[in-house]
């Protein structure tokens, strides 16, 4: 069974005499039979990830993280700029894309991981790619290929 979308704001369906609630940018997954689980908002999940690095991190009081979130194209990063003494600042700590429904993380310099704060949020490994692997290491990871 394909991925049924919805765009509704705030509707409930039924599926074998059971409700189900629907909230914008959500999806319904049918799971096995007549059973259907509600799909993550994945972009939401990475703009809360990003959101949560950016007010941890201050490089100095010349400095800021910026989160920047391309919800058109689906980048979505964490960079640092300003400066320190006369060196100007500049790098980019998380780089994440949502391309063909997975999470493809190009770029990760934080502490646990970005895949591991993913499957804290129940983010299955097939809808993670570690992309700053090679695509023939990536098999080894445990996680997506592409």
């Amino acid at each position: 069974m394909g991925i049924m979308r919805s765009k509704v704001q705030s509707r409930s369906l039924h599926f074998s005499s059971r409700e189900y609630n629907l909230n914008e940018q959500r999806s319904i997954i049918p799971v096995s039979g007549n059973c259907f689980m509600q799909r993550l908002n994945y972009a939401e999940i990475i703009q809360q990830i990003l959101k949560k690095h950016q007010s941890n991190r201050a490089i100095n009081d010349r400095s800021e993280a910026q989160a920047i979130c391309d919800t058109t194209n689906h980048h979505y990063l964490l960079v640092y700029v300003g400066w320190e003494d006369e060196t100007p600042l500049y790098g980019c700590s998380i780089h994440v894309d949502i391309k063909d429904g997975k999470f493809w993380i190009h770029q990760d310099f934080t502490e646990d991981g970005i895949a591991s704060e993913l499957l804290e949020f129940g983010i299955p490994k097939t809808d993670i790619v570690l992309a700053f692997r090679s695509p023939f290491m990536r098999q080894f990871t445990g996680f997506a290929t592409a």
